[in-house]
């Protein structure tokens, strides 16, 4: 079978770039004064996360299956930028303050991507089919959106949250319950790998960023180094799986890498303000706050096992033993005296661990093979 190949533009690097900046502005609204996180606060983090991840995958998804780089294109794209921006630039710790622009915001970018695929309905190798039938998804989810701004004024604050809760779950769940006749021959799956990887990539880099407040000029420690190689643990482990073990070059629609990156998303961005927390004051609050990000992590990760090469194959001891490494390092983060070399420490033997066993486990594949 023939696959559709599809490099990746410089536009999209440069709307990375502003994903960047809304990535860094997403952990203001879970970098909480407290002990813990209100789970009203943590609830608000989540939609708005999803939000955002959401309006960088519809563009994606759109150049992904028919970008071709037209001066139409480019303007609609600017427009996208833009709400990006101001939607960035609404999102605060409030989100009493927030929820009106930033919801406005998304219903422009959702307009702008609504009228690049309006464009490809006159198209004649097939694609006009599912251009409809992404439009109308997007524009039953701007419609929400619409819903939102137009009733903002009158309703409660709940109300509107519940809207938004709305909102982000149409746009999970349309994409699979409208049938359409849906040819994967439209998706380059390479490229959507490597744009879910620029993504990562943007993520990880946040967490190495975050830390910086470790490395202190005036006293040296080896807490900052710990908290880096864990960093490094996680992203080697990313790599592997993503990078390595998945086949690219393959024609699939690619549902469980779009959905298993929003929650690989949030768990790094709920591991970055552990982090953040846990220098300031260590809790067992952000403790169970760190091990349930590394869960969410991982369990993603592994989600992504479907795209395997057919040498690669998928072991139920490979989730034993994760889990295991997972649960004593649980227990003892909650169970020993701890403070924060301690709780680093064990982070770090958490994640080489499984980096470990992840590494172990290709480099016997690739001698099985050689052999």
């Amino acid at each position: 079978m023939k696959i559709k190949e599809k490099s990746v533009g410089l536009i999209e690097l440069f709307y990375d770039l502003i994903y960047v900046y809304a990535v860094s502005n997403l952990t203001e609204i879970i970098d909480h004064e407290g002990k813990y996180i209100p789970l009203g606060v943590f609830f608000e983090y989540l939609i708005a996360s999803f939000v955002i991840v959401q309006a960088w995958l519809y563009l994606t998804n759109y150049i992904n299956r028919f970008g071709y780089s037209t001066w139409q294109e480019y303007f609609l794209i600017g427009v996208n930028m833009i709400g990006t921006l101001y939607m960035t630039n609404s999102i605060n710790a409030d989100w009493t303050k927030m929820y009106l622009p930033f919801n406005l915001s998304m219903y422009i970018m959702l307009i702008s991507i609504a009228g690049l695929y309006f464009m490809q309905f006159k198209r004649t190798d097939g694609g006009a089919a599912i251009a409809r039938y992404a439009y109308r998804v997007i524009t039953i989810v701007a419609s929400i959106y619409l819903l939102i701004i137009i009733l903002a004024w009158w309703l409660t604050f709940p109300m509107v949250m519940n809207l938004d809760v709305i909102a982000v779950a149409a746009g999970v769940v349309l994409p699979i319950v409208i049938k359409v006749d849906f040819d994967n021959k439209v998706v380059s799956f390479p490229h959507l790998v490597e744009r879910f990887e620029s993504l990562a990539i943007i993520m990880f880099g946040e967490t190495v960023v975050s830390m910086a407040d470790y490395f202190e000029l005036n006293q040296f420690s080896l807490i900052p180094m710990v908290v880096f190689l864990s960093v490094m643990m996680l992203f080697g482990s990313y790599v592997l799986q993503i990078h390595y073990v998945i086949e690219h070059r393959q024609s699939t629609r690619g549902l469980v890498l779009m959905y298993s990156h929003f929650l690989i998303v949030i768990s790094l961005n709920m591991l970055t303000a552990a982090l953040t927390a846990i220098r300031e004051e260590l809790d067992s609050f952000w403790l169970i706050f760190i091990i349930t990000s590394l869960v969410i992590f991982y369990l993603s990760l592994s989600a992504n096992s479907i795209y395997e090469k057919e040498r690669y194959s998928l072991r139920v001891s490979g989730f034993l033993i994760k889990g295991t490494i997972l649960i004593v390092g649980g227990l003892a983060w909650l169970l020993m005296p701890i403070n924060l070399g301690t709780a680093t420490g064990i982070l770090l033997v958490v994640t080489a661990s499984i980096f470990a066993y992840d590494f172990y486990q290709y480099q016997h594949q690739l001698r099985q093979i050689s052999e």
